[in-house]
């Protein structure tokens, strides 16, 4: 399957990458930005959306509604990551949607992990679009931060020569918070 060939190709690219860091010995690290763009969507973008797309798979075949939760977050978690890994030159659209976005993502984990236990369909079309509400809620969501933070209608979430904010800090260890308990 294309799928678990992709994901053993990026475990295999970032195991590389490291055997060579180490066997070369790298001790200069230089802030290439196209690099860390690069690795941001390999690593990021393309393994949560793999991963989205085998969680709403699963869902379809088992109906435990964890997984389209799961699979939102992930999807969430990814895509704001790929659009801060595009949104580099504007560091606080980077910030806000990277931030707000794991947050809804550490969210959509803990209601996932909640609901865990005992709570499935039947199988049918209602779940497919079941699946593709939450998908696109999250979506939706990355689109709009993302739209706002460009307008400057959202909070700072970076302050300019003193990096990140207060509320920054406080969404991030929301989100940390909130990984922590739903894992």
């Amino acid at each position: 399957r294309w799928e678990r060939a992709l994901a053993i190709m990026l475990i295999f690219l970032l195991l590389l990458a490291l055997l060579l860091v180490t066997v070369l010995d790298v001790t200069v690290i230089y802030n290439v930005s196209w690099l860390v763009r690069l690795l941001d969507i390999a690593f990021l973008f393309v393994t949560c959306l793999v991963a989205a797309y085998l969680s709403a798979r699963l869902y379809t075949g088992t109906g435990r509604m964890q997984l389209p939760l799961l699979g939102g977050g992930l999807l969430v978690f990814g895509l704001a990551n790929l659009v801060s890994a595009i949104m580099t030159s504007q560091p606080n659209v980077h910030a806000t949607v990277n931030s707000t976005g794991s947050v809804f993502s550490s969210i959509l984990f803990l209601v996932g992990s909640f609901i865990a236990v005992g709570w499935s369909y039947r199988p049918g079309k209602a779940r497919l679009s079941t699946a593709a509400f939450i998908y696109s809620a999250g979506i939706l969501f990355v689109v709009l931060m993302l739209v706002l933070s460009a307008q400057d209608i959202t909070p700072a979430f970076l302050a300019a020569d003193k990096g990140g904010t207060l509320l920054r800090e406080i969404v991030l260890d929301a989100a940390a918070g909130l990984f922590a308990i739903s894992g």
